[in-house]
């Protein structure tokens, strides 16, 4: 059975959230090369899991680090 669109887009925020368990802070950079995605994947799920609440997003100068919100389950 193919997985739809949405399905694909959750496992990969899933693996995300698991990688970001292990570590204390990520840039869209690491979270490509560890997970095998794009960049601009990886950027984009991060930024989607930060307007969800379930990620923190700290940006400087010309680096944004995400890491798990703060309380979650």
């Amino acid at each position: 059975m193919e997985q739809t669109k949405n399905q694909k887009q959750e496992k990969v925020k899933k693996r995300i959230l698991k990688y970001l368990e292990q570590k204390k802070g990520v840039t869209a950079n690491e979270i490509s090369k560890k997970l095998g995605i794009h960049f601009y994947t990886a950027e984009h799920y991060l930024k989607q899991l930060a307007i969800e609440k379930k990620v923190n997003q700290l940006e400087t100068n010309h680096l944004t680090v995400f890491m798990l919100q703060n309380g979650k389950d």
